[in-house]
This record gives structure tokens, C-alpha cells and sequence, in this order.
């Protein structure tokens, strides 16, 4: 597709190429938020991933980024010389880097959605390099848009010139005002959801269910999503149902059922798997990490602790109903309108 397909300025006077190259889960289901809450913008896309065939009606332009890094940089410079977007949407810190390596002359918005350097799991000389291509690339950056108060102070620390804008991820399910379940004690079954990976955490899941499975029988376990075949052996392995990843209507039907969430992820910018579980009424405890700082999230550090409050979920309804509260209480400020608002301030700041 060329220039000359795209609408008019005059008709639609912000085009945003959004940029990935993981789209499916959360990060697809973060874009797919942003084409929705602003529909009088023209969404592109170029990007690598499984939830794109599904998605592509979205965006008026659709276009495969590379899985080799060289090839992936020579898209970015074709695609955006090609359809010459107002504002490059980087989503994830692949697609940050591919944005930011070379001068565009259009503005980089970066939103990380959970820095590299961040995770746990990699050798110190592994989260150094991220911090310093992280640095180097935020001499490139319009604008990063953080979705916690923690990535917000890891973007200012990065480099403190660089414009920062907190904007509240929001659920991709409809809110629920009354769900049928906050006020009983419903089938015993517990869920998370998110990529198969140690960002995630698999493992850490396995240990509260193990926990758990001492404290109470019956409960069924549920892990939403699909990732690397070895953390998917392990929860199958452990009696936990993996779903792979669901559309809308499944995850809903999923949740409807559920006792509570468990969030075991080691590291996040800030999840919406964690707000979509709050917009259906069912019950969070989440693992105590940064980005979940000053939240009402319940949260706690160790699978054992998790496992005893979830049980105490499962089993007390006034401990269900005051965490359900907390799970509402955090929509109040993590919603459509604030996003939208962020968004179109950071986006403006661009001049686009």
C-alpha cells in the first residue's frame, strides 16, 4: 500500500504505525485497546506474531515485520518511508530498538511494556547491555509511555530529558458491575494468564499449586495462553489446563467460572491480564513485584502465602468480596478515559 490509499490529513489527521514484534497476548491485545479507544485515528501495523491474522481488519495497512534483525530494520526504514505515519508506536523493547537504532524522520513513541533489563531471569552482564541499548535508544525517543509508577521512574532514570507519559493500561474485557459471582463462593478453579515464559513465571504458578492441592482438594487449575513447549510440558505435567491463547468471548467464559486469579509473573510493565480478571469480578492475588506498587492489588511474596490467601478466597466470602473490591478499586483509575486522554497528549506532544 502507498501514500496515496492512506485518508487524507484533512480527514483523518493522525495515521500511527504500530510497531511489534510480538503480537499476540498482551502486547496485541494492548494495540488492538489503542485502535478501539481511537477510532478517529488510521491505525498501521507492522509486526511479527499470531494474533495477526485475527486483527488484521483493524488496520488499514498490514505489514509482516521480520524475524531476522537486519531485515527487521530495513522494514521499518521501507514501511515508514513507504506510508509516512504521523507517529511510530513502538510496542516492546525489540521493536523500541529496530525504531530508535536509526534516525526516522518521524517522532518514536516507545511504550516497553516491561523493560528487558528488568528481568530476573537473565545473567547481570545480560540486563546491563539492555540498560545500556535502552539508554542509547532514548536519545531517539519522542516520547515513552510507561504503564506504572516504577516504569515510570526506570524511563525518567534512563535519561531524565526525555518526555514520559504514565498511561493506565486498561482491561480488553467489558466491566462487569455486578458479576453473579462476588457475593457466593462458586466452583473451586484458579487462573493466570499470559505467555508460557520466565517473564511469567510458570514455575513460581506451579509452586502455589502445589501449596494449594496440600490446603484443599477439588480446585481446578487453569493457565490461559500458549509459549515455549517446555513451560507448557511443565504445567501440563503438574495437572494444570493450559488453553492456549482464547479470543474475547472464551477469555469471558473462562473467567465467568473462576474461584480466583493468580498473577506469577516475575517481572511486568503493568498486566492486563490482571485487569481483565478486576473487570469480571473474580478475585486477584498477584505476586508482590514493582510495578504493582501503590495499587490495591493483593499481593504477596512468597507461592506459599499466595496459596493460603487464595484458599482463603475460595473459602471465606467476606475475604472474597474485600478482594474483589480491590480488584474495582484499581479500574477507577486504570480505564478508557484516562487512557485516551494520555495517549492524545503524548501523541499531540509529537506534533502529529
Amino acid at each position: 500500500m502507498t501514500n496515496e490509499h492512506l485518508p487524507s490529513q484533512r480527514t483523518n489527521p493522525r495515521i500511527i504505525l504500530h510497531v511489534t514484534e510480538c503480537y499476540e497476548g498482551g502486547v496485541g491485545r494492548a494495540i488492538r485497546n489503542i485502535v478501539r479507544i481511537l477510532p478517529n485515528a488510521t491505525h498501521l501495523l507492522l509486526a511479527r506474531g499470531s494474533g495477526i491474522p485475527a486483527d488484521a481488519h483493524l488496520f488499514h495497512d498490514v505489514t509482516n515485520l521480520p524475524a531476522n534483525p537486519v531485515q527487521a530494520f530495513k522494514a521499518v526504514q521501507t514501511v515508514t518511508r513507504k506510508l509516512s505515519p504521523h507517529v511510530v508506536h513502538a510496542h516492546s523493547s525489540w521493536a523500541g530498538f529496530y525504531t530508535r537504532l536509526l534516525p526516522l524522520p518521524f517522532p518514536v513513541v516507545y511504550e516497553p511494556h516491561c523493560y528487558a533489563f528488568e528481568d530476573v531471569t537473565r545473567q547481570p552482564s545480560s540486563r546491563a547491555m539492555f540498560w545500556l541499548a535502552e539508554c542509547l535508544a532514548s536519545y531517539r525517543t519522542a516520547s515513552v509511555l510507561t504503564l506504572s509508577p516504577r516504569e515510570h521512574r526506570l524511563a525518567k532514570h534512563l535519561n531524565s530529558r526525555t518526555p514520559v507519559h504514565s498511561v493506565p493500561n486498561v482491561p480488553t474485557l467489558p466491566i462487569v458491575a455486578s458479576p453473579t459471582h462476588t457475593d457466593k463462593l462458586i466452583d473451586h478453579s484458579v487462573y493466570m494468564i499470559g505467555r508460557a515464559a520466565p517473564q511469567k513465571d510458570p514455575l513460581f504458578f506451579v509452586h502455589v499449586v502445589q501449596e494449594m492441592r496440600r490446603l484443599l482438594d477439588n480446585v481446578e487449575y487453569v493457565w490461559i495462553g500458549d509459549g515455549d513447549p517446555k513451560q507448557i510440558e511443565l504445567l501440563k505435567r503438574h495437572d494444570i489446563r493450559v488453553t492456549g491463547w482464547l479470543d474475547q468471548g472464551q477469555m469471558t467464559k473462562e473467567l465467568s467460572r473462576a474461584g480466583a486469579y493468580i498473577h506469577s509473573a516475575a517481572y511486568e510493565g503493568f498486566p492486563l491480564s490482571v485487569l481483565d480478571a478486576a473487570s469480571q469480578g473474580v478475585p486477584i492475588i498477584a505476586r508482590d513485584i514493582p510495578c504493582f506498587e501503590g495499587t490495591p492489588v493483593v499481593r504477596h511474596h512468597s507461592p506459599i502465602d499466595l496459596a493460603h490467601k487464595a484458599v482463603d478466597v475460595l473459602t471465606d466470602l467476606e475475604e472474597r468480596k474485600f478482594v474483589i473490591a480491590r480488584g474495582y478499586e484499581l479500574l477507577n483509575h486504570m480505564n478508557e478515559s484516562n487512557q485516551a486522554k494520555a495517549l492524545e497528549r503524548a501523541y499531540a506532544e509529537c506534533g502529529s
